[in-house]
C-alpha cells in the first residue's frame, strides 16, 4: 500500500521541549490531494483544487460536476 498526500499545515504550535520528557506537538493540516494505491491499483484519489474524487477508479462526483456545468 502506498499513500501520497499533499497538505498545508494550518496550526503548528512551537510548544516546549524539555530533555528526557515525552514531547508532543499537536499540529493540524488541510489535505489538498491524496493518492493511494494497493498492489499498483488506484484505490483512492482526491484533489480539492480540480474537483476530483475517485474510489477504486470510479468517479464519485461526476454527477455533481455535470450539475454545475464543469
Amino acid at each position: 500500500k502506498v499513500t501520497v498526500g499533499t497538505a498545508t499545515l494550518s496550526k503548528n504550535p512551537l510548544g516546549t521541549y524539555k530533555p528526557k520528557e515525552k514531547a508532543e506537538f499537536a499540529s493540524t493540516f488541510q489535505a489538498t490531494e491524496i493518492h493511494q494505491t494497493i498492489g499498483g491499483r488506484e484505490t483512492l484519489y482526491f484533489n480539492a483544487f480540480t474537483n476530483q474524487y475517485r474510489v477504486n477508479g470510479v468517479d464519485q462526483i461526476a454527477k455533481y460536476r455535470r450539475n454545475i456545468g464543469a
